[in-house]
């Protein structure tokens, strides 16, 4: 049961990396949401909900346009392309 239950992690990480590298040089809008836990990026959303890393110190609540400069299966990093605007509604 353990072995099977590790190529299936191991098969879905593959998944999510290979689906990620897609995104590798892409234009994304991004929703910022503050700080990550160790202090280090700011980290945003994608409209599809992934992670994305960002270098620079942004609002939270903010719109930002990044591009993709690497990725990993559960998360993005991202460059500020665009200052961000506030978010409304």
């Amino acid at each position: 049961m353990q072995e099977r239950f590790e190529r299936l992690v191991a098969l879905q990480e593959r998944i999510s990396g290979e689906k990620a590298a897609a995104l590798m040089g892409t234009t994304v809008e991004v929703l910022v949401e503050g700080g990550d836990r160790a202090g280090r990026s700011t980290q945003a959303r994608t409209r599809t909900n992934r992670i994305v890393h960002l270098p620079d110190d942004l609002e939270p609540g903010s719109f930002a346009t990044v591009r993709i400069v690497a990725t990993a299966p559960h998360h993005l990093t991202g460059e500020l392309l665009r200052e961000p605007a506030a978010a409304t509604g």
